[in-house]
Parts: structure tokens; sequence; C-alpha cells
């Protein structure tokens, strides 16, 4: 639109009140548009100042912020809004610090990159052997700096860097076995093991902690697989031998268990019937003992009964013989004072009333000497009785 010599410049309409008023006192209608540029420029100075001076850190990150003057660094290890330099002055990287689970596979569809991914490893007999792995992995968050600065814009690469540690590690490792040693589940579980300890050693320069490491599926050359199932057929056959021989040493020590068990109850009951034969036995032996207690009581008493009788037949035979020999020595007496007379009345009323029976001492007519015994009377014939019994 075309404007009159010292007419005032048009202001646009929607600017401030005081802004226009300010504006129409210029004259120049380009200082008018020049102002209105600078202050065009400083709001959009404004806005991106401000626009750049916060980042968002979502759950699961962990932020770096890097000051490119000083080089210092700082971590956000917690969600939420990080507010630092604009434009440029420092640099925030947002790391995931989740678990990540990272697949080399040849079944497509399943590893993070289509097609054939998995680990061909060359042993070092010359085979190949084919490798599904599995690798799970995160950020150590206290160690995001050190990805920062070994990658930095490029710390999204993370898991380049874990695929290419992985693959070479492993082939490095069961490179060192043969294909037959490789069909060892135990070898192929040890070096999963070892493979696991150097990928972890080695990324953790990184600040990358290494969770598991699996291997799976070994696919081995078609003559090697039919190696592999006559082996495994012959491992089948050797199980169930091993299975055979030990469920016939469970029947064996079954049967022998349950012989033992017999022999105990057998034992058992032996020595019961032992107990009570010995039971019985002592029962006979203190039932005898009794019996010849009692004997031995009753023996005693008869002894001394015996005893007695046969002391008093002595001191009966005693007294008599002690009157005889008094009588005797009465006779000697008499025959000393008194002579053949006295003695001859003395035996006349000793065996006054006795039968004197005799027999020849000899044939001859002249018998120079006599011998007189008396008989043996009733109360001599018990009195030999009753030594007898005593003896």
């Amino acid at each position: 639109m075309a404007k009159d010599k010292g007419e005032r410049p048009q202001v646009p309409d929607f600017l401030p009140e005081d802004v226009s008023r300010q504006l129409r006192r210029l004259s120049p209608s380009g200082s008018v548009w020049a102002g209105v540029g600078l202050l065009v420029v400083a709001a959009g100075f404004l806005v991106a100042m401000v626009g750049s001076g916060y980042t968002h850190v979502a759950p699961g990150q962990v932020a770096v912020v890097v000051n490119n003057l000083t080089g210092s660094e700082t971590l956000q290890l917690t969600p939420g809004t990080v507010i630092h330099l604009p434009l440029g002055i420092t640099q925030v990287y947002r790391l995931d610090k989740t678990e990540k689970v990272f697949t080399m596979t040849a079944e497509p569809g399943r590893g993070d990159r289509p097609g054939l991914d998995n680990v061909r490893i060359k042993t070092k007999d010359g085979s190949n052997v084919y490798i599904d792995v599995e690798i799970r992995y995160h950020v150590d968050p206290a160690k995001a700096g050190q990805i920062v600065r070994r990658l930095g814009k490029g710390a999204e690469l993370v898991l380049d860097v874990v695929r290419a540690y992985a693959r070479s590690v492993i082939r490095d490792e069961f490179g060192r076995l043969s294909i037959e040693e490789v069909s060892v589940p135990a070898t192929r579980l040890e070096k999963v093991q070892v493979t696991r300890t150097r990928l972890a050693e080695a990324l953790a320069v990184w600040g990358i902690q290494v969770t598991s490491v699996s291997a799976i599926n070994f696919a081995f050359n078609e003559q090697y697989v039919e190696m592999i199932k006559r082996r495994k057929e012959a491992d089948q056959i050797a199980r169930n031998q091993r299975e055979a021989q030990l469920a016939a040493a469970k029947d064996r020590e079954r049967a022998l268990q349950e012989a033992g068990r017999e022999k105990n109850v057998a034992l058992t009951e032996e020595q019961g019937l032992q107990r009570r034969r010995l039971i019985a036995a002592e029962a006979l032996r203190e039932q005898m003992l009794a019996r010849a207690q009692g004997e031995a009581v009753k023996l005693r008493k008869e002894g001394d009964r015996s005893h007695e009788v046969a002391r008093l037949e002595a001191e009966a035979v005693r007294t008599e013989g002690l009157t005889r020999a008094t009588g005797i020595a009465a006779l000697a007496r008499a025959f000393e004072k008194g002579g053949l007379a006295l003695v001859r009345e003395a035996l006349a009323r000793k065996y006054a009333g006795c039968t004197l029976s005799g027999r020849p001492y000899s044939l001859d007519s002249h018998v120079d000497r006599v011998r007189m015994e008396r008989a043996p009377s009733d109360e001599d014939a018990r009195r030999a009785a009753a030594a007898r019994e005593a003896r």
C-alpha cells in the first residue's frame, strides 16, 4: 500500500497499545519494521534457549549430562526433568538401563536381525558348527558415563558393541574344541560359562553388565548328525543297561533287607524262646534248690537225731563199760584181798540165772583154757542197728 510523504507509518493492529504508540512516534517506516524483526528474533532466541535448557528422563532411563565447556559429567539416575545449560553448552545423553535380551538365531523373526543370524563356529578339526545364542545384558547406571565417553552420540550402538564382542568370544572359545567335544553337553556347558565370564569382563569396561549367556540348537553336518544319532542310541542302550543294573541292584538290596528282616524276626523269636527256656530253667533250679535245701534240712535233722541216738548209745555203752570196769576192778581188789573163793562167789552172783553154752575148744580131753562169751540181747541188736543207720 502506497503512503504519502510525511504520513505516519502503519502499525499492525495485533501489537500491544504501548508498543504501537512507541512505533507511531518513529518517522522512518524501515526503523519500525527493523524493531519488529528484532523482537521476533529475540523471542525465537528466548524460546530456543528455554527449550534447550531442560530434558525429560523417562522411567527405565539413566541420563548423562556432559558440560561441553569443562568436560565434566553428571549422572541422573532417577526419572524426571533435568535442567541444564542451554544452547549446546551442555549435552544430555539418555540410555536405557532395563535388561535387554539379545538373540542370534537361525529362526526367522526371533532375533534382532531378519534372516539367518546364528553363530558359525569353526572347530579345531575344521568342522562347521552353528549355534543359537541368547544374551541378557543391561547398562550399569553407575558406569553410563563410560559408554558416553566411548560412543558419544552413538550411545544407542550398545547392542552393536554387545553383538561384536559376543560373536568374537563365542567363536574363540568353541573354536578350541573338536567337533566330538562340542557334541558333549558337559563340555558345551563349561564353554558357555567361560564365554559368559570373558564377555562380562570385556563389556564391563564399556559399562555394560552381562546377566546370562545361553548357547542352544547346536547344528552339525549330516554325517556327524548321523554319528551323533548312533552314539545317542548307544548311549541310550548303555543308560538302559545301567538302569537295569541299578534296578537289579535295588531288587537285590530289597531282597537282602527282607532277608535281614526275616533273620531279625527269627533271631528275636529264638531269643524269646531261649529267654523262656532260661526262665523255666531258673524256675526249675530254684525249685530244685529249694527242694535240696529242704532235703538238706531234713537230712541234717535226721543226722542230728542219729547223732544224738549214737551219742546216747555211746554214753550207755560207756556207762556200761565203766560199770563193768568198776566191777572187774572191784573183783580184782577182792581177789587181791579175799582169794579165789571170793572171785568165784562174785562170778556166781554175776552169772546167776544165766545159761552157759559152749563148744569144745579142742578134742583133747585135757582143757587148759575156758572162754565165756555173753549172748547178745535184744537191746544189743537194737543198738547195732542204730549204729549202722548212723554210718
